[in-house]
């Protein structure tokens, strides 16, 4: 099965899978169908998406090998709102499931010109059961596009407002001397139209430490993470120290890894990166001697 953004996942069509982060509940998840794996591992290896139109202030995905958008992070994306006075977050309801093979249709057909057979053709390739799949590598970037309008209209009202705006898949972020709960009542309105929900909307001032795409905007202009993930850490760090087998500390270690990375790339201040660096340093030696370890393992008869 290919998933670009959760490599684990494998699952049947249909079934639901546990949400990462500290935000419980749980996501569906679809496997490509064979038609759809030519276009998927394209789709991984392409770096078109540099170079396709974005939305207005769109910041793109995680600073990774999986990221529509290279080169931007959920850290990039709240820096657009360091010193603002308010701070308002919003997100689009069931984004991909939403995004439906018409309007990924449409956007072949009308906005890049594509003939009609192609267009549908295409829309068939990027979409399962009529809608947007989640764990397709496309799937960020092409609801991003299929919206595309939607998007650089609510980006205009905001600068008629003189509040900015990023944007991070389908979390919208607003910030600015204050965000007018006319201009909500707008962006609410602009996305009905399209057939799409707003919904989670939290507007707070920059004293009481907002949090944007999982990273928490500070009033001296740094970042931070949640205190979730300080959490997720020291519990992991338990764990670890609670099995010795190698075989079981090593999906520890690795999780450790990805935590302490989060950790680097959102925090703000020397100090803190260098804490990191040093953990990170010492997990990877740790995975090393784990991975040779096993390697190095007999092979138990079935």
């Amino acid at each position: 099965m290919l998933f670009a953004n959760r490599p684990q996942i494998a699952c049947p069509t249909g079934q639901t899978v546990a949400r990462s982060g500290s935000r419980r509940g749980y996501r569906r998840a679809a496997p490509p169908y064979p038609w759809h794996w030519p276009m998927s591992r394209s789709q991984r290896s392409s770096r078109s998406a540099e170079t396709a139109p974005r939305p207005a202030r769109s910041i793109g995905a995680r600073a990774d090998r999986n990221a529509p958008w290279r080169g931007h992070s959920i850290r990039s994306n709240a820096l657009v709102h360091v010193g603002a006075d308010v701070v308002a977050t919003m997100d689009v309801k069931l984004f991909y499931p939403s995004t439906t093979s018409e309007h990924v249709f449409r956007f072949f057909n009308h906005e890049l010109g594509m003939i009609d057979y192609l267009a549908g053709a295409l829309a068939k390739c990027c979409t399962i059961d009529g809608t947007v799949p989640l764990g397709f590598s496309a799937s960020p970037i092409l609801c991003q596009l299929a919206h595309l309008r939607m998007f650089d209209q609510i980006a205009a009202r905001c600068a008629q407002h003189d509040v900015k705006m990023s944007l991070y898949v389908d979390d919208i972020t607003l910030s600015g001397k204050s965000v007018p709960g006319e201009l909500i009542s707008e962006i609410k309105a602009i996305a009905r139209r399209q057939g799409l929900t707003i919904h989670k909307v939290q507007v707070t001032r920059i004293q009481r430490n907002p949090t944007t795409t999982g990273v928490v905007l500070l009033e001296n202009g740094g970042t931070r993470e949640r205190n979730s993930k300080n959490i997720a850490i020291r519990d992991t760090w338990r764990s670890l120290r609670s099995v010795q087998k190698p075989v079981e500390r090593l999906p520890l270690v690795l999780r450790l890894i990805g935590q302490e990375e989060h950790k680097r790339d959102v925090r703000t201040g020397p100090i803190s990166s260098a804490s990191s660096v040093t953990a990170i340093a010492r997990l990877r030696r740790m995975e090393r001697e784990l991975t040779k370890a096993l390697s190095g393992r007999p092979t138990e008869s079935p």
